[in-house]
This record gives C-alpha cells, structure tokens and sequence, in this order.
C-alpha cells in the first residue's frame, strides 16, 4: 500500500509563530472643531464668583432730545437704566481607570504594546470631553439632546427621535443618530423631572433615526420626551444627568426668548440680528443681510459664518455655476469667499444651518481650568489612586461659562438646501 505524502503548511504549526500587529491606525473622524473654536471666542474679564456672576448690558437707545424755541426751556433730564444678566460656570468631566497589572505591563512590557495603554485610554477620555464640547457650542443651557415620539412601556426599549436639542426642524436621521454613541448613558428628563427609572444605556442606533436603550428598570415614556445625557456615577435622580448642566450655545443665544436671566419680551434690544428660517440656498443676498443685520442691531461687523456641509456644498455649487472661467480649464479646489469672513464648517453643525455673528461682539467665554492638550496625553505621574481598587483613575475636567455679551451680533438662517 503506497504511503501519502504529508502536506505541512503554516497553519498547521502556527503556534510556532509570535502573534504580531501593525501600528494602531484611525479608523474614524475623532476630531472635533468646535474644541479648537472654543480658543477663538474672546476671554471674559471677570474675577469669577462662586455666589453669582453677572454682565452688566447696555441694552436701552438713549432718548429724550427735544427741539426748543429762542428762551425756551431745555430738554428734560434723563438717562436709561442699563441692565444686566447673571450665568454660571459648567464643568464636563470625562474618566478612565487603569488596573495595577496595565502599570506593571507599561514599566516591564512596554515593547510588547501597539501603544501605551495609557495613552489610548487618555486619548479616548479626551475624545468623549471634546465631542461633548463640540455639541454644546450649538445647544441650549438645559442640556437637551433631542426629543422621541415613542410612547411604550419597556426595560428595554427602541425609540424614535426627533428634534435635534428640542429644534423641531434638526430632523436629520443621520445626524440626530450621530449625536449619540453605542455605551452612553442617557435619560428621559423632562422640564427637569427625571421619568421614573429612566437612566439607562444606548445599546444601539439607527440614522432612521432610532436609539436602543437599556433601562435600570421598567421605564414609561411618552411623545415629546426630552432625552439628555447620564453619564455620572451617582445616584438614579435627575443629579445623575446633564439636564440644566450646559452652557448656553448658539442655538440658546439667538433663539431663546430668555437667555443668562434677561428676555427679549422685555427688552426688545435683547435679540438676535436675524433668525431667518425661509430656506433656499444661501446666497450673496443672505451674506450681504446678516452684514447688515449685525450692523444694525449691534454696530457689530459680520466676521463668521459657521455652516453645515450640505450648506456649504451648495453654496460653492451655486457660485460656481455662475463663474466665467479664462480658459477650458476646471479646477476643482475653489471655494467660497468673502472680505473679513471666515468661513467655518463642521459634521456637528445642524443639517441645515448657517450661523453669523461678530464672534468679538456677540459672546465671550470664562475658562476656570485649563483646556486639555489636543493630543490628550497623560501619564502615571498625573493619575490618583483609586479608592480600595488596586489600580488608579485619571480624566479631563473642564469649567467653563459662555458669555452672551450682545445677542443683535449673532443670527442664523435655518432650513437652507443642502448638497
């Protein structure tokens, strides 16, 4: 009987081989611009208090001039009161642990990591704060996320969402999905009163747009529920969520009535320079308003234009439909330009979107601790010792206010088209 030859390949004596890896590589935008645009608002000058912080607004048009005859009697006397409006300071902290082990394998193993654990974990915490800044720098001072129409009884449950930061009009599937991320903690909060057991997780999404969300408990929502984040270690009371705990961003500035304490319904200067919500293309026609908008309402000088993706395709699309070129030439690189704008664009700008503002003019901003690096990176020397865990914590923590100085500087035009 002929003996058969034995084939030996690599898989048969791959336990002879070290497992190895490539560098660690991105596979995803984590970048957020809005973090970076934080450093150009203007700093407030205020020695900040921990009892209340006020603004002292000039916000009444002087009056009272009177044309007088030969001896006659002169205007009367008067000057109107200036007002003032109050804010407060927010803190957003961001976490991780690392385990005694993890410390042992950095000191003796570290040429055995594809990258410091540490600085992964760091990188990622940083991340988590930078996206959460990113999405205050458009919301409102209560925290609100987006709203669902889902009305069930469920410890686990799948709702419909709707109504970016409560806007009726941010409805983007796409992009209400993307304000979330697998493992956030989220709750249903409404007018400050957290539902019933409704502190729970995002085990999935969807851009039709859904959220799946595991509850610490048979929860009971209705439509119109307001949803915001939970990510704090404490207690399941309405404490343990971001409601009321932002700062008040563009979409709080220039659509609010009330914004740090002051309304417009009684202070009519107390308003945005424009909030135009017609739709169509952003067009030289609305650059040349808001400039005149701004100009008016505030002596302000139009210097950003904060839109969205689709806006800013359409625009640049629209303009160069009208472009005479020289030659047969077409390049493909041009884009929009205008004297003194800059020109700003982000994926977490609502779908839809324009914001316009003399950003110097409009707001300022209070920093109580410093903002983190943009790399994130920390080490051993900056954790503290978890408490009877063998192992030690570190994060990001940042406290901030934003400081609405003249809301007649700032405007927007909302349900633009988009590419």
């Amino acid at each position: 009987m002929a003996q058969s030859n034995t084939m030996t390949a690599v898989s048969d004596l791959v336990k002879g081989y070290r497992k190895t890896a490539t560098k660690l590589y991105p596979a995803f935008k984590s970048r957020v611009e809005e973090f970076s645009w934080v450093d150009d608002i203007d700093d407030e000058e205020i020695i900040p208090s921990g009892r209340e912080n006020l603004i002292p607004l000039d916000i009444k048009r002087g009056y009272g001039t009177a044309m007088i005859p030969d001896g006659g009697y002169e205007a009367r006397t008067v000057t109107p009161a200036m007002n003032e409006g109050s804010f407060s300071f927010v803190e957003a902290s961001s976490r991780f642990f690392i385990s005694r082990l993890a410390r042992a394998f950095d000191e003796r193993a570290r040429k055995q990591q594809i990258i410091r654990q540490i600085k992964y974990q760091s990188k990622k915490s940083l991340e988590s704060l930078a996206r959460r800044v990113g999405l205050q720098f458009y919301g409102f001072s209560t925290g609100l996320v987006c709203k669902t129409s889902t009305a069930a009884t469920a410890t686990t449950g799948t709702y419909t969402i709707n109504s970016g930061f409560g806007v009726s009009g941010i409805s983007n599937g796409t992009y209400l999905a993307s304000l979330f991320e697998v493992g956030d903690g989220v709750a249903i909060a409404t007018g400050g009163t957290l539902t019933s057991n409704a502190i729970g997780t995002v085990s999935a999404k969807a851009t039709t747009p859904t959220l799946t969300i595991v509850w610490g408990g048979s929860v009971v929502s209705a439509n119109n529920d307001e949803i915001v984040f939970a990510n704090a270690v404490t207690d399941a009371t309405v404490a343990a969520t971001d409601y009321g705990r932002w700062p008040s961003g563009l979409l709080d500035g220039i659509t609010s009535t009330s914004v740090m304490g002051l309304s417009s319904s009684t202070e009519a200067n107390w308003a945005a320079a424009i909030n135009n919500s017609s739709g169509g293309r952003f067009s030289y026609v609305s650059l040349k308003k808001a400039r005149q908008a701004i100009m008016n309402s505030s002596d302000g000088t139009l210097s950003d234009v904060i839109w969205s993706n689709g806006v800013e395709n359409d625009v640049e699309a629209g303009e160069r439909s009208a472009r005479i070129y020289s030659s047969s030439a077409l390049d493909l690189d041009g884009s929009v330009k205008a004297k003194g704008v800059t020109f700003r664009t982000s994926q977490l700008v609502p779908p839809g979107y324009a914001f316009v503002l003399d950003k110097s003019k409009a707001m300022g901003k209070k920093l109580l601790t410093d903002k983190p690096d943009a790399d994130g990176s920390v080490d051993f020397g900056d954790l503290y010792k978890a408490e009877d865990r063998s192992g030690w914590k570190g994060g990001f923590s940042l406290i901030m206010a934003y400081v609405w100085r003249c809301r007649g500087a700032a405007g927007l035009y909302s349900g633009l088209t988009e590419q």
